[in-house]
């Protein structure tokens, strides 16, 4: 029904866009349009249109927040159901206003249209959100959780999910501990071990919206650059990851690393129970209960620093470009193939409050099979070693280099397309130990880097993350 003008008058509504909670400077990916609310009227606000478009051109995405009940004087956050791609480095112009206000006019459209210059540059730090999903075969709701976590990594490119399993022949003690701290429930999920005011504990019931949880979390800035090195050995099974973190402000608290090893599938032999079974038009419709020869995904296998990581490796307090490193040490299981699982790398915090225990950043990496490791019937060639401090590098790092024997050696850098960007040596080293300096290029952008070495044949290749 149409308002006449008498009403529109007579409600006097008068709304403001305080604040758009986009960082200045992002990284490329899906950004969260975000803002602050208020409601200046004397009535309760019900509902508002939030719309916004970038650069002045283009499609207007709108939104209409209904049931907000924001009380007079009060304020709220929105969260824009439309994602911003800002895929295209640049700076860009974010427009957005409100419009009517419970379904009439604003009395004052002057508070209503905020814009908001927005840097976005590929050299930005990545910022990965970490969804641990709390799961067990026993579960009939848990296939629901399943499907919208399809979706949501779908639509989240920096979304890292780990499925945990607790209570059921895939779980592991770390799980069971993790799901009785900080549990609610199956299926539920944790983002980052963030605690959302609505919620009671950590982790976020399946009809607590878990895509809102995520938009409130994907502006987010990296507050810690982690990356991962690793190699596998066939020939043992033994798995070596180097995680490093990189600070980007200074920090005080209780930092720890920690190294998630994640199997990217798993068929169950005892099925999935499905409550969905019965349901008519749902996509789990006659698929069984329990669904036979279920196969889940991104199975948490083992914690490597147990549930709450590994304390005293990095200072209560931390500067910028402050860079730390450790190594985890495990086994893959016998007869494994190390293309079905994937690590996990992260920085989480530690507080006596486990409500307080959060997770920085992230990094995920295949696994890699050590070029010293060969089939067994091959000797092991320990002719040149490599390694790289400090690892991600600001203005300079240098080379540990070792060889066994002399020889004519060729060092470069290449960035992660494979191309040359920086020769670091070429000539005749003796035997022995070599420390060779990197004096990187202030206008190198940041990212990840490989340092490669070439002797004869043979070539030796070492990680390195870049961040000025």
């Amino acid at each position: 029904m149409l308002l006449t003008p008498a009403i529109l008058f007579a409600q006097e509504t008068d709304v403001e866009l305080q604040e758009i909670l986009i960082p200045t400077e992002n990284s490329p990916g899906p950004k969260a349009v975000r803002g602050i609310i208020s409601n200046h009227g004397p009535h309760l606000l019900d509902v508002v249109h939030v719309n916004y478009r970038v650069n002045g051109t283009g499609t207007v995405f709108t939104h209409a927040i209904e049931d907000m009940g924001l009380e007079v004087g009060a304020s709220c956050t929105f969260n824009h159901n439309d994602l911003w791609h800002a895929d295209d480095p640049g700076n860009h112009s974010l427009e957005v206003w409100l419009l009517a206000p419970n379904g009439g006019l604003d009395t004052n459209n002057d508070n209503n249209l905020l814009e908001k210059n927005i840097s976005v540059q590929e050299d930005n730090p990545t910022k990965y959100i970490l969804m641990e999903e709390f799961t067990a075969s026993w579960c009939g709701w848990c296939p629901e959780g399943d499907l919208l976590k399809d979706s949501l990594m779908t639509e989240f490119p920096n979304l890292l999910m780990i499925s945990m399993h607790a209570e059921d022949e895939l779980a592991t003690t770390v799980t069971d501990s993790l799901a009785s701290a900080m549990g609610n429930g199956y299926p539920c999920a944790m983002f980052d071990r963030v605690k959302f005011d609505d919620q009671y504990n950590v982790a976020v019931t399946l009809h607590g919206n878990w895509r809102d949880k995520l938009l409130q979390l994907v502006n987010e800035p990296a507050k810690v650059i982690v990356s991962s090195d690793n190699s596998y050995n066939p020939n043992t099974n033994s798995l070596r990851v180097n995680v490093s973190a990189n600070f980007v402000n200074t920090m005080q608290g209780d930092f720890r690393f920690n190294c998630h090893l994640v199997e990217k599938e798993v068929i169950s032999e005892f099925g999935q129970t499905n409550f969905y079974d019965v349901l008519e038009g749902h996509p789990m419709y006659q698929q069984g209960n329990p669904i036979d020869s279920y196969r889940h995904k991104n199975v948490l296998r083992e914690v490597l620093g147990g549930p709450w990581g590994v304390e005293g490796q990095i200072p209560s307090v931390v500067g910028p470009t402050s860079t730390y490193h450790y190594v985890f040490e495990t086994f893959l299981p016998e007869g494994s193939n190390p293309e079905d699982f994937h690590i996990v790398s992260m920085i989480q915090t530690f507080d006596q409050e486990q409500h307080e225990r959060q997770v920085l950043n992230a990094f995920p990496e295949e696994i890699t099979i050590s070029d010293s490791s060969t089939a067994t019937e091959q000797p092991v060639s320990t002719d040149i070693s490599l390694a790289i401090h400090p690892n991600p590098a600001s203005k300079s790092a240098w080379l540990d280099l070792h060889l066994t024997k002399p020889a004519d050696i060729r060092i470069a850098l290449f960035n992660a397309q494979g191309k040359e960007v920086m020769l670091i040596n070429d000539e005749q080293l003796h035997a022995g130990q070599h420390r060779i300096a990197i004096e990187l290029p202030e206008d190198m952008a940041n990212g990840l880097y490989f340092v490669k070495g070439f002797t004869g044949k043979k070539e030796i290749a070492a990680k390195l993350m870049i961040y000025q």
